[in-house]
């Protein structure tokens, strides 16, 4: 007896458990389909009347429930509108990114929704109208993005009313006309809570006028920075700041990205960077910053991105014994001096080395042979020497090699072209490397851009070079050449010289063919088989290049459509060269010229085309002037078309 209760207490638990367990799916089903609330409707539709929409990107903004509408997410048991995305779904697509830009004003319909909690305008085209201040009476926002969307005069400190706000983007990767302003940060300190915070300006590479234009943030970097201590993302490129790094920021330890670039800062980066052990990303491009890097960089284990770039920094103190995770590192353009370091096997996560234009000497370290996943490998404009390391065969993902503007010697290596099969980029200009060009470098098929110039090297250029099928064919823009990370894309970028100017390429790299032998000691023909590496379209394709210019070349030119096309200078400074584009005509040309017909034929083809273009404009002189001579109809014709053309003007000039 007691069992069989024990029994029938356990199924009606049981039952009991499922009716609960339905009641709960069919309380989440039934609020699925609650629709939004009309007040919050009305709102939408007054918010999309003040928009300009030529895309009629919200055109599914009709019927009842407005939760079904594009770009709107509602809470799906209360119906409230919770986010509201309109950001242009086109971003990096030039041609439809303009063709999808909202505009017109912001209305403050959008009071009404009082539980928005994500709003995104970003990559629109609002004209330079405010930021509207009733933004800052949005209680519920944790989300605002207006970054790229064309708002321009005062940013109003009224945002710093959102005390709720996580993540806000305010910044820009264009200056225009319409650019925000700041008169002070003060408001900032209101928004203990943020996380993300982006006031950046402009990135704008190597263009040094921009600071012409005027800017949001001057001084040092206020101090009301100093109390977001749940800050994980900070952008202030592109600003007027002019000071050192103030100390206070190497105590936001919850900072994972960091860019203060294409600023002023001056001074030495403190040891106290070793603070930011949740750094990711710390890019300090194109300031005035000296003195040696500390070795406390050596302590953010979580950095992946390194980037100090275009600064004054002469010394190395990073070396490390231990393993750490870092993917780029970028100290190009500095005035690092000494050796290499030997430590390249605790490094082994790299992708991107740049340590060009610094005073570097002697040769590449064993133990960056140690870097098997490296994609790209920038060392030009050193004092590097001696014959390349063989270890470096053992970086088979590298796609770009540039040791150009240093003194290696010795021939180059066979190994290039049997190991860095991947290659896209490689250049060696003016070092000291001699012999022959090795057959092997015509393993590598992909090769957009070789540079060979200004060297000691002989001997004739290999028939095989025809194997570059990548130069010969179109490149495509759309693709770029980058590499993805934790920040973003990361540009790779390629020095041509041409007409002795040096030209830096990066987002557009992949319309770019180059091949530069100039300035060596190569003799024999041009083979013929080269003529295929050259585009078609070379001649209207000004991002390519080509250069055999100042070797002892000898014999005819090949005749192609290609060659033809390129510019004498490709080919002067080699004395025993002749034929088109060249003015020295080849042995033998006049008495094909005379075979052909010589002058004869000439004045055959003049006499001609003469005879043609009389015949021609009597004809067409006749065929219409004799029908209004003979036939009344369209004299008749052409005077009332005279007549009724002289009455219009007349008219329009009343």
């Amino acid at each position: 007896m007691v069992t069989s209760m024990g029994v029938i207490s356990v199924l009606l638990l049981i039952f009991l458990y499922i009716q609960i367990i339905e009641f709960c799916f069919c309380s989440a089903d039934s609020s699925s389909s609650v629709a939004c609330i009309q007040r919050e409707r009305q709102a939408l539709l007054s918010f999309k009347q003040s928009l300009v929409d030529p895309p009629n990107r919200l055109s599914s903004w009709t019927g009842e429930d407005c939760c079904k509408w594009e770009g709107i997410f509602c809470d799906k048991i209360t119906g409230h509108v919770l986010e509201l995305h309109l950001q242009n779904p086109y971003h990096g697509y030039e041609t439809k990114e303009e063709d999808y830009k909202l505009g017109g004003k912001i209305n403050s319909s959008c009071l009404e929704l009082k539980h928005l909690k994500y709003l995104d305008l970003s990559l629109n085209g609002f004209q330079g109208i405010h930021i509207p201040k009733f933004f800052g009476s949005m209680k519920s926002l944790r989300y605002l993005n207006l970054s790229n969307a064309g708002f321009g005069g005062m940013i109003p400190h009224q945002l710093g009313n959102i005390s709720s706000l996580r993540y806000l983007d305010l910044g820009s990767s264009t200056i225009s006309r319409t650019e925000l302003r700041i008169e002070n940060m003060q408001w900032l300190s209101c928004l203990s809570s943020l996380q993300y915070l982006d006031m950046s300006v402009a990135y704008l590479g190597k263009a040094y006028d921009w600071l012409q234009v005027s800017m949001i943030f001057e001084g040092p970097i206020p101090g009301v920075l100093r109390n977001m201590s749940h800050l994980k993302f900070l952008n202030l490129v592109g600003n007027s700041f002019d000071s050192t790094i103030p100390s206070w920021l190497y105590d936001l330890s919850g900072l994972e990205y960091l860019n203060l670039s294409y600023n002023y800062f001056h001074g030495t980066i403190l040891s106290a960077v070793g603070n930011l052990n949740s750094l990711t990303s710390l890019y300090m491009v194109h300031n005035a910053l000296e003195g040696s890097l500390p070795r406390t960089l050596g302590n953010l284990r979580n950095l992946r991105e390194l980037d100090l770039s275009f600064n004054k920094t002469w010394q190395r103190e990073t070396r490390t014994d231990e393993e750490i995770s870092l993917k780029i590192l970028d100290l190009s353009k500095n005035l690092l001096s000494g050796e290499l370091p030997d430590c390249w096997m605790n490094w082994k996560l790299l992708r991107v080395v740049r340590l060009g234009n610094n005073n570097l000497t002697e040769n590449i370290p064993n133990s960056m042979g140690s870097l098997y996943r490296l994609l790209s490998l920038h060392l030009r404009n050193n004092s590097l020497s001696g014959v390349l390391r063989s270890t470096l065969q053992n970086c088979t993902k590298l796609q770009t090699v540039d040791l150009g503007e240093n003194e290696f010697s010795g021939s180059i290596p066979t190994w290039i072209g049997k190991s860095l099969s991947k290659l896209l980029v490689f250049g060696i200009r003016s070092d000291k490397f001699n012999g022959d060009i090795p057959p092997e470098l015509c393993h590598l098929s992909s090769l957009q851009i070789l540079d060979l110039a200004d060297n000691n090297l002989s001997g004739s250029i290999p028939q095989c070079f025809n194997n570059f099928s990548a130069m010969a064919t179109n490149q495509n823009s759309s693709l770029g050449n980058t590499y993805s990370f934790y920040s973003g894309k990361f540009p790779e970028t390629a020095l041509l010289v041409t007409k002795g100017r040096e030209f830096e390429y990066s987002y557009t790299l992949t319309l770019v063919t180059s091949m530069d032998l100039s300035g060596n000691s190569l003799s024999g023909v041009i083979p013929e088989e080269l003529t295929s590496v050259i585009p078609q379209s070379m001649s209207n394709l000004t991002l390519s290049h080509f250069n055999l210019s100042y070797n002892s070349l000898s014999g005819r030119i090949p005749s192609s459509t290609q060659i033809q096309s390129l510019n004498a200078d490709s080919f002067i400074g080699n004395p025993e060269l002749c034929g088109p584009p060249l003015t020295k005509n080849c042995a033998g040309d006049e008495s094909e010229m005379l075979d052909d017909g010589g002058k004869d034929g000439d004045w055959f083809d003049m006499e001609s085309f003469s005879v043609s273009m009389a015949l021609g404009f009597v004809v067409g002189f006749w065929g219409v002037c004799g029908h209004l001579l003979f036939k009344k109809s369209w004299r008749y014709a052409y005077c009332w078309f005279l007549d009724d053309m002289i009455c219009k003007l007349r008219g329009s000039n009343k």
